[in-house]
């Protein structure tokens, strides 16, 4: 420790001006050195006298003694030089705590003094609720009580009370809102499955019309049916397409059961492919200008009524045996007017 005080071993600057300094303050340290030289000079001497051949008489046994009591005298100062450095070292550490102490306190000064400053200006920057979407005084006394508003209008717990209101409502809000976009989220989710399974359908779909192709060609009037001859082909083309698809299933029938249905058409067919011409040129008449709106509406009206219940001039007879042990089946009804 005494070597460390003295910077022994270093060429560091500053341990040599500590070790400087503290022999110049510590009497301890100073007397040691101050013996350690005269000791020094001592047994110089005598190593001196002893080269030249007078290291035997009186005068270097006197000097002898004195080196050894100087020896003594060096151990003593050696042992209060120790304790010297104890005592500087248990004050620097001493010194050390305090000084971390102080510094824990300025550190925490500057933070307190940094955080003041930034409310200062914080508040200094203030510019009120001028400008902000607030709830209005009246809707806020309104919906709160005396005690809650904490004071008149304009004070500063007035308006830090209206403050809290407003921030509790827009959380609500924000709250509503992330629920909304939650739902949102999920129904985009179901959309896009749905989405998915409608896309697949597309296939289905084309393989449903793809196998129903045989069916539709039989019930298409562009395409006759093998079994009927050429002047039931005609007549059946020109049946509305109710009529048509009755009487294509009703002579379906009647092929595959020869001996027990029997199925027509009735009616002047010259008649009826007049009135198919008839219908394809049909255009709508245009009122005049003089008759009113309700007038044209009537007219319009009646005349559809009258296109659309007009009797069809063919009709189709389908005859299906009645069942053993049944009653005799109803006369056919009149032909419509």
């Amino acid at each position: 420790r005494l070597h460390a005080l003295m910077g022994k071993g270093s060429g560091d600057k500053m341990e040599v001006e500590g070790a400087k300094r503290a022999k110049t303050e510590v009497p301890e340290l100073k007397s040691f050195s101050k013996t350690l030289e005269c000791l020094k000079t001592m047994v110089g001497q005598l190593v001196e006298d002893k080269r030249n051949g007078g290291g035997t008489g009186a005068a270097a046994q006197e000097l002898a003694k004195r080196c050894i009591t100087k020896v003594a005298e060096v151990r003593r100062d050696s042992r209060q030089a120790h304790d010297a450095a104890d005592r500087l070292l248990r004050e620097a550490e001493a010194e050390r705590l305090r000084t971390d102490t102080v510094s824990q306190q300025l550190q925490n000064l500057q933070y307190q003094k940094i955080h003041l400053s930034r409310e200062l200006n914080v508040c200094l920057s203030y510019k009120g609720t001028e400008g902000l979407d607030l709830i209005s005084e009246e809707d806020f006394e309104a919906a709160t009580t005396e005690e809650q508003r904490k004071g008149p209008r304009g004070s500063h717990d007035y308006e830090l009370a209206r403050l809290t209101v407003e921030m509790k409502k827009r959380e609500e809000v924000i709250k509503a809102l992330k629920q909304q976009e939650l739902r949102r989220k999920l129904y985009e989710g179901k959309l896009a499955a749905q989405r998915k399974f409608l896309d697949g359908l597309s296939g289905h779909l084309d393989t449903i019309h793809a196998a129903a192709e045989p069916v539709r060609k039989e019930f298409n009037k562009s395409g006759a049916v093998p079994s009927l001859d050429k002047a039931d082909a005609n007549a059946a083309s020109l049946l509305p397409a109710p009529l048509y698809s009755i009487y294509y299933q009703a002579h379906a029938y009647e092929v595959a059961f020869l001996d027990t249905a029997t199925t027509a058409i009735v009616g002047d067919r010259a008649e009826a492919l007049a009135y198919v011409k008839a219908q394809a040129t049909q255009t709508p008449k245009s009122p005049s200008g003089a008759e009113s709106k309700k007038r044209k509406r009537r007219k319009q009206l009646e005349e559809d009524g009258e296109s659309l219940l007009a009797a069809h001039p063919l009709s189709v007879s389908v005859q299906l045996p009645p069942k053993e042990g049944a009653p005799p089946p109803p006369p056919p009804l009149p032909p419509p007017l």
